[in-house]
């Protein structure tokens, strides 16, 4: 029988037919777990190859696998519940360290008070255990007795020796203290001259801030005024301090016996 050549033999022309493609129930008919191409497997994450649209080969990422969820982040409540928290432990920690630096601070001042306490009271011993019975004359030419208080601002005025320290004959070993009161501060002023001139300036320090200072003198009794009478000095002088703080602190200086 001749050949019929009215259906074109396509089989034995290549690129006309498609390949034959393998079964996606690869042998035997069963279904592999994992399809990947060239033998690998998309496990943990790992990049592999699955089956895209039009039988195409498409990668596989960890969160593109359907075994892996996918990571989910914060909600807008939760960050607004963190924040709250957040808030309301530094307002605890700002009135904690609050309340330090305040009891730091309080209990620095009152050091510092008690500093400047000390300074005044060791001053004014040693001025009032040097005084010396020498009158002077002040800026205007007028006598003042070696010691004298009770003026107006002026709380006490003395005449003190100092200790010899540079050995020269012409050195005066005597000087001019006195303190004043003013506008809530204690002072104390010097003058290296005893005869003043108006020229003559003092200087000044201040001591202390107090309420209140009140300076006493005893004779045959206590006053608030010397001298009574003539240039002698005192038995004894008593400051009383009232300062903020503090309260009241009295000191009494034994001058004659």
């Amino acid at each position: 029988m001749p050949p019929d050549y009215s259906q074109p033999n396509l089989a034995g022309m290549p690129g006309l037919l498609p390949s034959p493609q393998p079964s996606p129930l690869g042998r035997g008919g069963k279904n592999p777990k994992h399809l990947s191409l060239g033998g690998k497997r998309s496990e943990g994450g790992k990049v592999g190859w699955g089956e895209g649209e039009r039988g195409l080969p498409r990668k596989i990422t960890e969160n593109q696998n359907p075994e892996n969820p996918k990571v989910a982040g914060f909600t807008l409540l939760e960050l607004l519940i963190a924040m709250a928290i957040f808030a309301i432990m530094a307002v605890m920690a700002y009135g904690g360290l609050r309340a330090v630096l305040d009891t730091a601070q309080a209990t620095s001042a009152r050091a510092e008070r008690n500093r400047q306490l000390q300074r005044t009271l060791t001053l004014l011993h040693n001025d009032l255990m040097q005084a010396q019975p020498r009158p002077v004359r002040d800026a205007l030419g007028d006598d003042e007795t070696a010691l004298r208080g009770g003026h107006g601002d002026e709380l006490l005025s003395l005449t003190r020796a100092l200790p010899d320290l540079t050995q020269q004959d012409d050195h005066s070993r005597l000087q001019r203290i006195s303190y004043h009161f003013h506008d809530g501060h204690l002072q104390r002023r010097v003058w290296n001259r005893l005869d003043r001139t108006q020229a003559s300036a003092p200087m000044t320090r201040d001591l202390l801030a107090a309420e209140a200072v009140v300076i006493r003198f005893l004779g045959d009794e206590w006053t608030t005024f010397w001298p009574i009478s003539g240039g002698a000095l005192p038995k004894a002088v008593e400051i009383v301090l009232t300062m903020p703080g503090l309260g009241e602190i009295r000191r009494a200086y034994l001058l004659q016996l």
